[in-house]
């Protein structure tokens, strides 16, 4: 898959997820946070951008 198509698959996917009224969260191997939607960031009262490549916590 080019990146220009990775780029607009991985955008149309965050706007579907933004949609849901209930926190979502993706988390990579190393359990560091690599999207948070609209829902989650709201919950937690902090900007998408300092959410992102923190630690998740369980």
């Amino acid at each position: 898959m080019n990146k220009k198509f990775q780029e607009a698959d991985d955008k149309l996917k965050a706007q579907i997820l933004d949609q849901i009224p209930a926190p979502v969260m993706a988390v990579n191997k190393e359990l560091m946070v690599i999207y948070m939607n609209e829902a989650g960031k709201k919950l937690l009262k902090k900007a998408r951008r300092r959410l992102l490549e923190l630690p998740a916590k369980i």
